[in-house]
């Protein structure tokens, strides 16, 4: 076996002492690499009563007929090179979105202007990308089924 190279010796060295850290503070991380069993079930970290918050940026809607996922990116492309989706987003263009068992719910940072609020049964998808230039974009379709108004938030 050839001789290690010093920069591996030292990386290895490195790699051994961050472990017995780890070991050392009772990290969580399971010994054989088997998942760690939760410290509380499923059950107590969720409930169907909670609200979940999540802080967006908002890059405009488009209206028209149900599409598959790839109409919708491709949609989303045509919509920006038109101007009607914004290409970038800035500190304006910051949204609150709010899950529930009810639906969602989009409101300015501020919480005082409701943009968007829909029931849950009116969401027919969420899709989630990431583009060219790494920024991730989750688009939220909403519509009645069988109907040809459908509004694809961004």
């Amino acid at each position: 076996m050839p001789p290690q190279r010093p920069e591996s010796q030292e990386v290895l060295k490195s790699a051994e002492t961050y472990w017995a850290n780890e070991n050392a503070q009772g990290s969580r991380w399971a010994d054989d690499g088997a998942p760690v069993a939760a410290e509380e079930p499923a059950e107590d970290m969720f409930d169907l009563d909670a609200i979940l918050e999540f802080k967006l940026e908002y890059m405009g809607s488009i209206s028209g007929i149900q599409r598959s996922p790839n109409e919708v990116i491709d949609n989303i492309d045509t919509a920006k090179k038109n101007g009607n989706v914004a290409w970038r987003t800035g500190p304006d263009d910051e949204v609150i979105l709010y899950l529930s068992k009810y639906g969602v719910k989009v409101t300015d940072k501020e919480n005082k202007e409701v943009f968007m609020r829909t029931v849950m049964h009116k969401i027919g998808f969420v899709l989630h990308y990431v583009e060219d230039s790494n920024n991730s974009v989750v688009v939220l379709e909403t519509g009645v089924a069988g109907s040809h108004d459908f509004t694809y938030y961004v």
